[in-house]
């Protein structure tokens, strides 16, 4: 579990037993905090993912992820909501749980950056996305999209908040991967 966010380490490099500069990485001292949960269903790396609410108990679906979507229950089928978006898949969290292309087996483990920089997929073919822009969960599971706010229509104070999961670090791009900055809703 992590027990800190904080940030603990400045350097951006380091000296390795040779004496050659190597940079320190994403994953040191806190820059990205990772948990181990269990896959309800198969999961491939890059995946946004959400307590699966569909679990047979309150403490199985406080420990048991799935693809976050924005259908919340709309129809059958549908295994999270993206009220509870937790981060995005990093892997397997061991060997057994590899399903052969580094992929998550469903009822395995799965390594998940909860909070920090990680590749996770982003729907940019209806919106671009660009630097910056703030992400939140598409009806495609497992996928963000550029946030948009909505207004009511005649310019007043009334405004439909998307709730934020992340925000994009890549320059303007299409549908894929993007390098994001994970936000999520439950630590």
């Amino acid at each position: 579990m992590a027990t800190q966010s904080l940030i603990q380490y400045l350097e951006t490099s380091q000296q390795d037993g040779f004496g050659a500069a190597v940079p320190v990485g994403l994953a040191a001292m806190n820059r990205r905090q990772t948990e181990v949960y269990l896959a309800g269903e198969a999961l491939a790396a890059g995946d946004w993912v959400a307590l699966d609410l569909t679990a047979a108990s309150d403490q199985v679906s406080s420990v048991t992820i799935a693809k976050a979507d924005s259908n919340k229950g709309a129809v059958a089928g549908t295994t999270s909501t993206a009220s509870i978006v937790v981060g995005v898949v990093l892997g397997p969290a061991s060997e057994r749980d590899d399903d052969g292309s580094g992929g998550v087996v469903s009822g395995g483990q799965a390594s998940v950056c909860i909070r920090g920089i990680c590749e996770a997929k982003v729907d940019g073919s209806g919106v671009a996305v660009a630097r910056g822009d703030t992400l939140t969960i598409d009806a495609a599971a497992g996928k963000a999209i550029k946030a948009t706010y909505i207004g009511n229509g005649s310019g007043a104070a009334a405004v439909a908040l998307p709730k934020i999961c992340g925000y994009s670090l890549d320059t303007a791009g299409a549908d894929g991967t993007f390098t994001c900055y994970v936000t999520p809703h439950v630590t």
